[in-house]
Parts: structure tokens; sequence; C-alpha cells
């Protein structure tokens, strides 16, 4: 599509950059009409946010520096055989996502 359009590499790079700022900018603004101002409503999200998308956003956070940096170096030193580790990761994570988002919604 690139070459279709005859962008170039900085000017596709650029775009998607401010296409990505204006989402999460779009994201901040909506989110500013229906908050409350209140301590709960910082912390998590009012409790009216459903239980698997608060289990999905503490996975997301647990993973952020370890999935992007730590695994990816790891695999590379490892080989195939570090592999194994990504799948019980993975295991791991859904089994916190499924029984432990009750949880973290009900303590914040």
């Amino acid at each position: 599509m690139r070459e279709m359009f005859g962008l170039s590499d900085e000017l596709v790079l650029l775009l998607s950059f401010l296409l990505f700022m204006g989402f999460f900018a779009g994201v901040g603004l909506a989110s500013m009409r229906v908050k409350q101002d209140t301590t709960d409503d910082y912390l998590v999200a009012g409790r009216g946010m459903h239980p698997a998308l608060a289990a999905l956003s503490a996975v997301s956070t647990w993973n952020s520096g370890y999935m992007f940096i730590g695994f990816i170096g790891f695999i590379f030193v490892q080989g195939y055989s570090g592999i194994w580790i990504g799948l019980v990761s993975t295991l791991g994570q859904a089994v916190a996502w499924i029984w432990l988002y009750k949880f973290i919604q009900k303590e914040g």
C-alpha cells in the first residue's frame, strides 16, 4: 500500500504515530465525560468495569517489560528450547485471567 501511494518510510511512521496518538487522546477525552472524581473511580474504574477487562489489564501490566524485552532476549539466547517457558507462561496467564478476575474486581 505504501508503494501504491508513493509514501516514504518516515512519512508512514509519522502518520502511524499521529493516528495512534489521536486514538489515545480520543479515549482520554471520552473517559473525561464519565469520570466521577472519586478515589474508587480512579483505582478500579468505579467498580463498573467488567471483571474480565480488569483481569486483562492486570495480565497485560505483568507482561509489559517481560514479554517485550526479557522473553525475546531469552529466546534469542536459548533458541527453540526456551519456547516452553512462553507456553507455560501463557497457560499461567490464562489461569490468572479466568480465575482471578473476580478478586481483582472486588479488591481493586
